[in-house]
């Protein structure tokens, strides 16, 4: 442990923001919208506020056992067994959602750029990528996606601008065609993923190079509200520019909603 490798602030922020944006600004709005209706931003923002109370929870937690880990202060606080069980739930969790994101991304590859192609050669090499970055560790990983994250962005933000011509703002409206059990409906989904991940980011903290906890807090905090940013724009963005139909364009463009729908839902 003496040894441990150990990054920035600033690095530790960026792997946050890639964490939980990466592959939810593609998958969430198709999903989001079919359950939510126009009221599909409100659902991200109330889940956005629930990850905040999470994440505030936690850095309380670290300021009552500065230095410990998760899995340190969980079995100070309940005891060794119930913290295996814990651990385990995590472990699973874990699990789940890389072989959701595997999923995912092997289907867009199949089914956009290579539909000849079988998918477990794709998710084979998502495998073998997965073993190298954690072999590499954490500083290696830090420094790959400070850089892959700022150029995804970018060219997020080309197709945002380039599609200004086509958006219909009166398309927002209404907010609750259906009431607003929609929208509590789609604030759980979006709570499950990528909010709820937070507790697996969690683990990580003790890997950032930060003598008190407040400027990473800070830090952390605003890696999230740059997400929620992000999924409300994408989301409304999606809606003025597809208006009614986005729910059945999203559903099909959305290669993922059916295995999404049974993990989190």
């Amino acid at each position: 442990m003496n040894n441990r490798e150990t990054i920035s602030i600033t690095q530790m922020a960026f792997i946050y923001f890639a964490y939980i944006t990466g592959s939810a600004m593609i998958v969430i709005p198709g999903p989001l919208v079919k359950m939510s209706l126009n009221a599909s931003w409100l659902s991200i923002l109330i889940s956005l506020v629930i990850g905040l109370v999470l994440l505030y929870i936690f850095f309380y937690l670290q300021t009552l056992y500065p230095g410990l880990t998760f899995i340190a202060f969980s079995r100070k606080i309940i005891g060794k067994w119930p913290t295996v069980i814990i651990a385990c739930l995590i472990l699973t969790m874990a699990f789940h959602m890389a072989v959701g994101i595997f999923i995912d991304v092997a289907a867009f590859m199949n089914s956009m750029m290579l539909p000849e192609t079988p998918m477990y050669v794709f998710t084979g090499m998502l495998y073998v990528l997965a073993a190298l970055l954690l072999r590499g560790g954490i500083e290696s990983i830090a420094r790959m996606f400070s850089i892959l994250i700022v150029v995804i962005m970018v060219f997020w933000a080309i197709v945002l601008i380039l599609l200004i011509p086509d958006y219909h703002p009166e398309f927002l409206r209404p907010v609750f065609p259906e009431g607003i059990k929609p929208m509590l409906l789609g604030s759980y989904l979006t709570f499950g993923f990528p909010y709820g991940e937070v507790v697996l980011f969690m683990i990580m903290l003790p890997f950032a190079r930060a003598k008190q906890s407040k400027p990473l807090k800070k830090a952390l905090v605003w890696a999230m509200l740059a997400n929620g940013t992000v999924l409300v724009l994408s989301t409304i963005c999606t809606i003025m520019e597809l208006g009614p139909i986005a729910v059945e364009k999203n559903t099909r463009c959305s290669f993922s909603h059916n295995w999404l729908k049974s993990a989190i839902v």
